[in-house]
């Protein structure tokens, strides 16, 4: 479809980013790197890594008032690093946000975007199901374990694409929407998803609610060229 360029370039920029490692290097690194997995791979940490950790939390939250508070900024400092393509520091930075508030279910965000960026989509969905059983009424899991699928059926061949995919990733922007309506990031995905879908009436309808949210001149260009789907239906 004649959206693809325009609505990828909005919406799925990150997920082109060029990892500094391979899955396989990844995984190998991993091995004997607990850091580079999710939650320090659910190790038993040493006398001295303990230590190490309680001065870590202990120096952090000195400029902090809460736990959750330093882990979602130590999260936002983990996506300052996947945008830098230093994929090792982003995971560093999440397994803190771990250290710091292991019950901040946003710190799954962050898992699930790296494997999604290495095309891992079961494993990058498997930690957004995770974050969503310790906060079942987060918006933002749902919409990028939503997005997970989209990016998944957008690199299939155009020979083999899977229209379930699609049902997938509406289903799951559709209870991030019904969380919070106002959410910019999970009516603009419906709209795509719609899009894809073939189903213009729906696409153009989510789009005119997430242009309506973002304000101002917002994706002009794509909002006509799905006008231009509508009318040559």
């Amino acid at each position: 479809m004649k959206i693809y360029l325009l609505f990828f370039t909005l919406i799925f920029s990150i997920a082109t980013i060029a990892q500094d490692l391979t899955y396989e290097e990844w995984q190998l690194a991993a091995e004997s790197n607990i850091r580079l997995q999710p939650k320090y791979g659910n190790a038993q940490k040493t006398n001295a890594q303990i230590e190490a950790d309680i001065a870590f939390i202990e120096k952090t939250m000195s400029a902090f008032d809460t736990r959750k508070e330093a882990s979602d900024e130590f999260i936002r400092i983990g996506y300052k690093y996947l945008y830098d393509n230093d994929f090792k520091t982003a995971m560093y930075r999440f397994n803190q946000a771990y250290l710091l508030d292991p019950n901040n279910a946003n710190i799954y965000l962050g898992y699930g975007t790296i494997y999604m960026l290495y095309k891992q989509y079961e494993l990058s969905k498997q930690q957004y199901i995770e974050g969503l059983e310790m906060d079942p009424e987060n918006a933002r899991l749902y919409v990028d374990y939503g997005n997970t699928y989209l990016v998944e059926y957008y690199f299939q061949p155009d020979e083999m694409k899977n229209v379930a995919l699609l049902d997938s990733a509406i289903v799951l922007l559709s209870k991030s929407y019904a969380i919070n309506p106002n959410n910019f990031h999970s009516s603009m995905k419906l709209s795509g998803a719609f899009m894809m879908k073939g189903d213009c009436e729906q696409a153009l309808n989510y789009y005119m609610i997430a242009e309506a949210i973002k304000g101002g001149d917002f994706a002009k260009e794509l909002r006509i060229q799905i006008e231009n789907e509508c009318l040559n239906k």
